[in-house]
């Protein structure tokens, strides 16, 4: 009966070091979706400055506080808006 239980012992060391294993393959595939995600449209409200014309620092300015507005709007209210109508919904 001793083997059986070494045995036993054995393969539940072998399943849990791969499940850590596809644990960390799982966290890194979705870490790396996650960092996508938020940043895809920081760095697509910047390419905004490529397209249009600056023609001075007054220009520049009004551009980037626009743009810093608008990924506070795309970070922060957009997602508390759409919390708040969430929480809204379930109460009913």
């Amino acid at each position: 009966m001793l083997p059986a239980v070494s045995s036993n012992t054995n393969q539940n060391n072998f399943l849990s070091s791969n499940n850590t294993c596809v644990s960390g393959r799982f966290f890194e595939k979705s870490f790396k979706e996650m960092v996508k995600i938020t940043l895809t449209p920081m760095i697509e409200s910047l390419s905004i400055l490529t397209i249009v014309d600056i023609d001075s620092e007054e220009e520049m300015l009004r551009y980037g506080i626009n743009l810093i507005l608008l990924n506070l709007g795309i970070y922060f209210v957009a997602p508390a808006i759409i919390i708040h109508r969430l929480f809204k919904l379930s109460r009913k």
